[in-house]
């Protein structure tokens, strides 16, 4: 059930190619009273922009199709071309510095919100650009590993139906699905592939709370660019030892079964 806050009925677009990541993106906003319309890749983005009204627009920086960078590009001029009001676009990457920064500013974007997403956070910004007010927001701590507690609170919004849901999810089709291609890509020594799966690993990991395996794609990625390839295995035996703990764990807890 929604909350009744200073956003009820704020309009989002929500562009971001990873499944998990936007259910959760969804449920949070809309647990705050925001409509949200999503896109998948860049190109849907620009689509669904050109064909609604919005107030804010949540940008994934790299999608397929097109990228955020361009996906903004296409709707400043959009805008520009239409006569449109200018409507906040809020930049989410898994990249973090400066140099990412000056890119989402410098490519028309007005805000930066780095991956894995702190849904406090972000709700405080959302609210103070929308609005001009500050939330205040108490949160439970940090945790190492996979944690459902904070999964719950801070990603689900005490959704415990969602989180459920999507942490079956994860352990039963996303996560096995990433690892196989990361597998597959130390195989066939595609660099550019694993690097790609890395990203997606790392993502949906960290919004799912499950720190570990996010960390082990951090460092396969990081051996990757380093052309350490002879070690690259090892971790993949890692990865898959990390996500068959997560299984044993989750068939056992009690909400797993709920339905």
């Amino acid at each position: 059930m929604g909350q009744e806050t200073d956003l009820q009925g704020i309009s989002v677009l929500l562009a971001d190619d990873e499944e998990i990541n936007t259910e959760i993106a969804t449920a949070i906003l809309e647990g705050h009273g925001m409509r949200v319309t999503v896109a998948s890749n860049g190109d849907e983005a620009v689509a669904r922009y050109k064909d609604g009204v919005f107030d804010l627009v949540l940008m994934d920086v790299v999608m397929p199709v097109k990228n955020g960078y361009q996906a903004t590009i296409e709707i400043r001029e959009f805008e520009s071309q239409e006569g449109r009001k200018h409507t906040p676009i809020m930049a989410l990457t898994a990249f973090c510095g400066p140099e990412e920064r000056e890119n989402c500013f410098k490519n028309g974007m007005d805000g930066y919100m780095p991956k894995p997403i702190d849904w406090f956070a972000l709700i405080n910004e959302v609210t103070l650009v929308l609005t001009g007010k500050k939330r205040i927001n108490k949160k439970p701590g940090r945790f190492k590993g996979i944690d459902y507690d904070k999964f719950l609170y801070e990603m689900c919004n005490k959704n415990e139906e969602l989180a459920v849901r999507l942490i079956g999810k994860f352990i039963s089709a996303r996560g096995p699905e990433l690892i196989e291609a990361a597998d597959e890509a130390v195989s066939l020594r595609d660099i550019q592939k694993l690097r790609a799966v890395c990203h997606s690993i790392i993502g949906v990991s960290n919004s799912m709370c499950a720190f570990s395996m996010a960390e082990e794609a951090s460092e396969l990625r990081r051996l990757a660019i380093n052309g350490e390839l002879d070690e690259l295995p090892k971790i993949i035996g890692r990865l898959k030892e990390t996500h068959q703990q997560m299984l044993t764990w989750w068939e056992s807890f009690p909400k797993a079964n709920t339905e």
